[in-house]
């Protein structure tokens, strides 16, 4: 008779009832939009963009909203492809 570990870790494989399951309500797209702005960096960047606008420095500014942007889309439709490949994965395995 194998270990309980592994009798535990077959039952949860294996079992009908998922009790650790990461199923749950989904983000929008345009959610997860706003959650790329989240992150300590681009907060800290956002900050730089704004000082350079008050310091009168347009084009920086531009050009730092532009990249925390263009990193917001690229982050999102990342985690987009993402969710298909796991919700594909899992409909393979399941």
């Amino acid at each position: 008779m194998p270990p309980k570990s592994i009798q535990l870790c077959l039952f949860l494989f294996y079992s009908p009832i998922k009790p650790f399951s990461t199923e749950g309500k989904k983000k929008s797209p345009f959610q997860v939009f706003l959650d790329q702005f989240k992150d300590l960096m681009v907060v800290i960047l956002i900050g730089a963009a704004i000082i350079s606008m008050f310091s009168g420095n347009e084009e920086s500014t531009i050009v730092i909203f532009a990249v925390l942007v263009m990193n917001a889309v690229l982050g999102t439709i990342q985690h987009v492809k993402a969710e298909k490949s796991l919700a594909s994965l899992k409909q393979e395995i399941w």
